[in-house]
């Protein structure tokens, strides 16, 4: 993967191993003392002396290979059947020796084999020489930290990204989705930050005021003192939470909307004679019902079967040996608005006649009952019908896991703006981690550098054209070959023809 070291930097590199004590070269080839090793490991076909004990403290395969059962832990020379680079292999030893003359040629072998030996010393050694010393560029430092997940090697590579264009330069080319949820989540809070529109927007501090100094009066005025210092105090706290006010009104959810959105919300209700309201008081006839619901004081008649059908939760209500079951009229005792649940029982019975005024409480309440038929009307009525602002949608449907609508959303962001106005002010990583995806895909588009990226189709060459003559000059073209042969033949012997 890497592009090979300068020669100079191999030279430093070179002389930083010679001159450094802790980075002596280690020798675990024959010539050692005996008493030194006690175990013979061969790879690809060099003889490493080992001791045991050592290796078998460091990692957890080597325990098992040459301290259980094993026919391979009798041998005098154990080969390595994995397929181990000699050369990582003496990294590798010298790393749990205490030696460290890692680089950038050898680093991707031996993070391999000390990952798939469970070895924790060669690992961080070795994500510690990647975020100090190694000269890799920012995309091979981080396709190997999203390889390992070394989280804080990539948290430092996004740290140093300060453009698009150090973005671009960072990440390769694959879907954002195919990256770990962290990754994604640093690609979505960066791009933002570069944005200029962080999440969670910082709030600039308020300077404390001094506190105020209560006038010496003459013992006449004490009181008239007492009391402008206490208005001066009332005065300041005002401020103080006018100012906390604005901010929250930053913060929190957008603006209700306007009075003529409403209106016009609530006009489209009452002219579609498909959203008649459906009654169901004392006044309908008693054979269309069997039950009697109360809610917030408004009694409302039902059908158990119908309502069993589309919840569980009126299922165990109604057909469960409840005590509850045996009434004849049942209070709901959750906090349901009566107005929600007419809606409710009008969407499980074929009518609509939703508005932005209810939809959340209806969506709380099917949610909590476990209704799909009102869940899915109200998401179908949030992408095709309501006037509810971008971030008023983006928070429903964040909070009931609505993908399709968080796609329809993010599909019309067009600008940062419209990024910064669709989302709210929370911590990017608090998001659900589709979001996080959507959030990171589209900041990528907008600044154009899509991921991945989109390779152009190559324009095929067009079909040589063979042209066909009409059928009158084809046809004459047949009788003048067939005069032709004509002329020919009567000129050639017969008994030629004849023999041939």
């Amino acid at each position: 993967m890497a592009s090979k070291r300068s020669a100079k930097q191999m030279e430093d590199g070179f002389k930083d191993s010679e001159e450094t004590s802790s980075k002596k070269f280690f020798d675990f080839s024959e010539g050692i003392d005996s008493e030194l090793y006690d175990g013979v490991l061969q790879v690809e076909g060099r003889l490493f002396y080992v001791m045991k004990g050592h290796l078998a403290r460091h990692s957890d395969y080597f325990k098992n290979l040459f301290f259980k059962d094993y026919a391979e832990s009798k041998k005098d020379i154990i080969p390595l059947e994995d397929a181990v680079p000699a050369d990582a292999f003496q990294h590798f030893l010298e790393l749990i020796s205490g030696g460290n003359r890692l680089n950038d040629e050898v680093i991707e072998e031996v993070l391999k084999i000390s990952q798939m030996w469970f070895a924790e010393v060669p690992l961080e050694k070795a994500k510690e020489y990647l975020m100090k010393k190694s000269n890799l560029v920012p995309m091979e430092k981080f396709i190997i930290a999203e390889k390992y997940n070394f989280s804080d090697l990539k948290n430092a590579l996004f740290a140093n990204v300060q453009t698009v264009a150090d973005m671009n330069s960072l990440l390769p080319n694959q879907d954002v989705s195919d990256f770990e949820p962290d990754t994604t989540t640093l690609i979505a809070k960066r791009l933002l930050e570069i944005s200029g529109i962080p999440r969670p927007i910082p709030v600039a501090p308020v300077a404390p005021e001094p506190p105020a100094e209560i006038p010496v009066a003459p013992e006449q005025n004490i009181q008239e003192g007492i009391i402008a210092f206490l208005q001066q105090e009332l005065n300041r706290t005002r401020e103080e939470a006018e100012r906390e006010r604005m901010r929250l009104d930053r913060i929190f959810m957008a603006s209700k909307r306007s009075a003529n959105q409403m209106e016009d919300g609530s006009k489209d209700s009452d002219e579609t004679p498909s959203k008649k309201a459906f009654d169901f008081s004392e006044g309908i006839d008693s054979e269309l019902y069997d039950g009697v619901l109360q809610v917030e004081g408004c009694l409302f008649h039902v059908m158990k079967g119908h309502l069993a059908r589309h919840s569980d939760y009126f299922r165990n209500l109604f057909f469960k040996n409840y005590a509850d079951s045996k009434k004849e009229i049942i209070t709901l005792e959750e906090v349901v608005p009566a107005d929600a649940f007419q809606h409710f029982l009008e969407l499980i019975s074929g009518g609509n006649r939703l508005n932005d005024e209810v939809i959340e409480e209806v969506l709380k309440i099917s949610q909590m009952w476990f209704a799909e038929v009102p869940l899915e009307k109200a998401k179908e009525y949030l992408l095709k019908n309501s006037n509810l602002v971008p971030m008023e949608k983006f928070i429903i449907a964040e909070k009931y896991n609505f993908s399709d609508l968080k796609t329809a959303l993010f599909s019309n962001v067009q600008t940062v703006a419209d990024m910064n106005a669709l989302l709210p002010n929370q911590e990017v990583s608090d998001f659900e981690p589709d979001t996080i995806t959507l959030i990171a895909n589209r900041l990528l588009e907008i600044s154009g550098i899509p991921r991945p990226i989109p390779v152009a189709p190559v324009a095929q060459a067009p079909a040589e054209i063979v042209p066909v003559a009409p059928d009158r000059a084809r046809e004459a073209l047949q009788r003048e070959i067939r005069r032709r042969l004509q002329e020919i033949s009567r000129h050639l012997d017969p008994n030629l023809l004849r023999d041939n």
